[in-house]
């Protein structure tokens, strides 16, 4: 048994565990506090018209990396929704930060990495070897593809990105949902992709 000290401090989630960010642990985890952070976390620093939360948002980044490989196998659609339906669990946990900033703020990155680590292999995303099972490219590209037609839709001026130079907007319409709406939508997808064969 390990009884050094944990590196931090811990916060507590919404079913009542200890979770420390500095030292993720699989057992501290639930999919629950993830739909539960990330449906009362507001995409784009709150700066949209309407509130529209990271777990809508990745729902629906799930469904266009499902899209994005619909020739592929079953298997491989199915891993790759449920990357993109966790690309942002950390945030669940430690919140967000603007892609500028993050830029320039290293340790967050790696504490964030640290966690999305320990949640990919909880929920089964990791090989034994440590590489991805899912293609990160695609979630990558479904996690901008979701960003430039969330802005098209909720961002009140309609001013260029350098990012639509590179990533075409989905011709998918954007509804936002209330909180306990989207925690439900999250679970509800995450509960599909797990039963899949």
């Amino acid at each position: 048994m390990n009884t050094s000290p944990r590196p931090g401090d811990w916060i507590q989630t919404h079913s009542g565990l200890a979770f420390w960010p500095l030292d993720p642990r699989e057992e501290e985890m639930t999919i629950e506090d993830v739909a539960q952070g990330l449906s009362h976390l507001c995409r784009f620093g709150g700066q949209c018209v309407r509130f529209y939360s990271v777990a809508q948002h990745s729902v629906l980044v799930s469904e266009l990396a499902a899209e994005m490989t619909r020739e592929a196998s079953a298997e491989r659609r199915r891993l790759n929704a449920l990357a993109g339906l966790l690309h942002d669990a950390p945030e669940a946990f430690i919140c967000d930060l603007p892609r500028p900033v993050k830029a320039q703020i290293p340790r967050f990155r790696e504490i964030e990495d640290r966690i999305w680590a320990v949640a990919a292999r909880k929920w089964g995303l990791l090989h034994p070897d440590g590489s991805w099972r899912y293609d990160a490219e695609v979630v990558r590209l479904a996690d901008d593809t979701a960003l430039i037609t969330e802005k098209r839709a909720l961002m009140q001026h309609p001013v260029r990105w350098d990012l639509e130079d590179h990533v075409a907007p989905s011709a998918r319409a954007i509804d936002p949902i209330p909180p306990e709406d989207a925690r439900t939508l999250f679970l509800t997808r995450f509960a599909d992709l797990s039963a899949a064969p």
